[in-house]
């Protein structure tokens, strides 16, 4: 493993600053998705869903007309995350008992993996690929991040220090991106088969990342910290921008978003949603409410809606718009 430090170039502590554009935010709907904390929420790769996962240990399907879908409950609480397949069909769920649970998009329990001693924090699918299976990413509050086989059965794994919480899978599926609680990116290369993997290790200013978003020209990250900020790397490890994400307290979420340019969407403590171009040019902001922490955020696939949570188990449906040149 190579660790690699990187001085914030003196452009990049420069803060964007908010300048007059065509670019929007509007609600379009709201509603109560939980009686308490929301961890998580995402677009189905269709778009016509969202899922989110409570504090509760609860996932739940929606239509985004906010009609209620099925449940997925039984899991030990709290659950940290809940993702599609890349084709929509099944979903995963990870569990503070060290669990990550398969469902089908009806509700019904698929199959129950015991993946770490330590919490899951975080689990995804890992689609085929010419020389690898599918199966599944995951990290833990152990420190692990772990490949494993469709039937759990870890094919490569690395121990860091602290909990590693955040997972991103590049789309062509080279690389792995990792987030650990001492804000260190872990750049994770694996072999074609997936038994082995370099690791390429880049130290960020962030104490906890929170949420790490590829860019639509895949050649970027962007974290979300615990210090209010956003940062944006390249994926060799160079630091590119810095944003103040967040006005109070910690940025939670960030993610790229297809609107027509793409942009960039954060939120944080301070229960604002930002719009960014994606050199960092702040290009809209909605405050949707004063008394709770927003906690997670995602764009749709055609990137003209956008799904907020809350602390306080709000959602919001958003319409998104983007900056005319």
């Amino acid at each position: 493993m190579r660790l690699r430090h990187y001085l914030l170039p003196s452009v990049s502590l420069v803060f964007a600053v908010a300048a007059p554009a065509s670019a929007d935010l509007r609600v379009l709907r709201e509603w109560k998705a939980s009686p308490v904390l929301l961890q998580h929420v995402e677009f189905s790769p269709d778009g016509l869903s969202v899922l989110t996962a409570s504090g509760a240990g609860v996932a739940q399907l929606w239509s985004i007309d906010g009609s209620p879908g099925p449940e997925l409950k039984g899991q030990r609480p709290p659950m940290f995350r809940a993702h599609f397949s890349s084709d929509g069909r099944q979903i995963i769920t990870t569990g503070y008992d060290g669990t990550a649970w398969t469902w089908s998009r009806s509700g019904e329990t698929l199959r129950k993996f015991a993946f770490h001693r330590a919490a899951t924090a975080e689990a995804r699918f890992f689609p085929a690929s010419p020389k690898a299976s599918g199966g599944f990413v995951s990290s833990s509050d152990d420190g692990q991040v772990v490949f494993r086989d469709a039937y759990g059965v870890p094919t490569w794994s690395s121990q860091f220090i602290g909990t590693a919480r955040q997972l991103a899978i590049h789309p062509n599926l080279s690389l792995v991106v990792a987030g650990t609680d001492d804000g260190q990116l872990h750049l994770v290369s694996p072999s074609l088969d997936r038994r082995t993997a370099k690791v390429d290790t880049v130290r960020t200013p962030h104490g906890r990342i929170n949420r790490i978003s590829f860019s639509p020209d895949q050649t970027r990250v962007a974290l979300a910290g615990i210090d209010g900020s956003v940062t944006l790397w390249d994926l060799n490890g160079r630091l590119q921008n810095s944003l103040k994400a967040s006005a109070s307290g910690w940025s939670r979420g960030v993610v790229y978003c297809l609107t027509q340019p793409a942009s960039l969407l954060t939120i944080g403590d301070d229960g604002r949603v930002q719009q960014w171009s994606t050199t960092g040019r702040l290009q809209s902001s909605l405050q949707l409410t004063n008394t709770s922490n927003l906690t997670s955020v995602d764009c749709s696939a055609d990137g003209r809606q956008a799904v907020v949570v809350s602390s306080t188990g709000d959602l919001w449906m958003l319409s998104v718009t983007g900056a005319q040149p």
